[in-house]
């Protein structure tokens, strides 16, 4: 993670998904929490912000069911 400055302030690492090594992209803060997104696993990472520190980078939503696999109409 990385200030408005673009000075590192904290560096996480995840854990293998589902499907295999993370590809962390997106990340969103909140009060409590940051949340990262993986784009080669169908997760959403979380790490716990406790006196203004991220935590360790845990798997926190597995969205494989938000996402079913298209599957073909009948008769096509």
């Amino acid at each position: 993670m990385h200030d408005r400055h673009g000075r590192l302030l904290a560096r996480r690492t995840a854990e293998d998904g589902p499907i295999g090594a993370p590809h962390l992209n997106d990340l969103a803060v909140t009060e409590d929490a940051v949340y990262v997104t993986d784009r080669a696993n169908p997760v959403i990472h979380r790490a716990e912000i406790r006196s203004s520190t991220a935590g360790p980078l845990e798997p926190w939503l597995d969205v494989r069911a938000a996402f079913p696999r298209s599957r073909p109409h009948a008769g096509c």
